[in-house]
């Protein structure tokens, strides 16, 4: 059950974000979680789920993160999990301290939804550890939060509340 609430989170705030993201731009992208390609000869490619990344590097935990493709992606994931000690990962969701994200690729990154809210105070946890890794959080408004890591090509992280009915938490690198 939690699996499809989470499913149906991550399709709500693909769609919210990508059309935030692009200023009204009504494409928007049909992505599965953990089956996004990216190939070079495309047209005679038969899949659906196509993903050409805009960054080629992004700055995922304090870590350095090459974008290629997604085997290589989770690979790098999986590797940054096992060498931190906030971090693990249940199957297809990412835990940071207490709170579970599900996992999607994007065009422009890792895009991280969870169902906890952002006024949590177990996400308050999470908060304080991005602040360890990329200094204070900028506050646009009440519970919206980003960091510019410029020692990454100027990649930005940012924390925000997930525009649905059940609320959530939306975790981006890009």
């Amino acid at each position: 059950m939690k699996y499809i609430a989470l499913i149906t989170l991550t399709t709500i705030l693909l769609l919210s974000c990508i059309n935030q993201n692009r200023n009204g731009d009504s494409d928007s992208l049909d992505i599965d979680i953990f089956m996004v390609e990216q190939k070079k000869g495309m047209e005679n490619y038969q899949g659906k789920h196509i993903v050409v990344f805009k960054n080629n590097r992004i700055s995922f935990f304090g870590k350095t993160m090459v974008i290629d493709d997604s085997t290589h992606i989770m690979q790098q994931l999986m590797d940054i999990v096992v060498g931190d000690r906030n971090l693990s990962i249940d199957g297809k969701v990412l835990n940071i301290g207490d709170v579970g994200f599900g996992i999607n690729l994007n065009d422009d990154g890792i895009v991280l939804i969870s169902s906890t809210q952002v006024n949590d105070p177990k996400m308050k946890a999470v908060l304080k550890y991005l602040n360890t890794l990329y200094g204070s959080a900028r506050e646009e408004e009440p519970d919206r939060y980003w960091w510019l890591n410029e020692e990454s090509s100027g990649n930005t992280i940012r924390l925000c509340p997930l525009h649905s009915e059940e609320g959530g938490t939306v975790l981006l690198f890009y």
